[in-house]
């Protein structure tokens, strides 16, 4: 069990270049997160984590005290859903250690140690499908009246079946992305790619 060493919060909702970021390889690790909902998941992840070990949360936690075993037992103690949620906490908690060890909180040997836990091997077919032109042709038909929230559907649905855009895309995407003059969209997608 790590022992802490409390770190005061200054201003958490908002991360800014103070001692606590500097010092703190799990606010370091947030910081780089280019989405809001990346940023999100991890910090839940990563506060669930220190809190297993009787800490309040990732803030005070004593992330340059964390050794391979710590995880380990951490990822031993869950239920798991998901191969794909254990990796997910696994690559949080390989995240902060680079950090640490960036930081020189932590020697290369520990952070190697920790980088070299395997993660789950997932077999799983994707959940999605692709729709078929039939299921696109009546989807189409049940738009074609022309109130404004058909209208507007029926817009979200060509983009996403003609750009291939995810759900979040099109819930993301603003006017001033579009340009009209060139029939064409920015696109900031998953992992914080741009495409046109």
């Amino acid at each position: 069990m790590f022992q802490p060493t409390p770190i005061q919060p200054s201003n958490f909702g908002a991360i800014t270049a103070d001692q606590n970021l500097i010092e703190n390889p799990a606010l370091m690790y947030l910081a780089t997160l280019g989405s809001k909902d990346s940023y999100r998941c991890m910090k839940s992840k990563l506060n669930k984590f220190a809190r297993f070990f009787g800490y309040k949360g990732l803030v005070d936690c004593d992330w340059k005290s964390m050794q391979p075993n710590h995880v380990t037992v951490f990822l031993t103690a869950q239920s798991w859903g998901s191969a794909r949620t254990y990796n997910c906490y696994l690559s949080a908690l390989k995240s902060v250690a680079l950090n640490a060890w960036r930081n020189k909180q932590i020697d290369l040997d520990h952070f190697q140690r920790i980088k070299s836990l395997k993660q789950r091997r997932v077999f799983r077919a994707p959940s999605g499908r692709a729709i078929s032109s039939e299921e696109s042709a009546s989807l189409i038909k049940s738009l074609e009246a022309n109130s404004l929230r058909t209208v507007r559907n029926r817009a979200i649905f060509y983009l996403m079946l003609g750009c291939g855009l995810r759900r979040a895309e099109v819930c993301e995407l603003r006017v001033k992305q579009v340009s009209f003059k060139n029939r064409s969209a920015k696109i900031i997608g998953k992992g914080n790619k741009e495409r046109t």
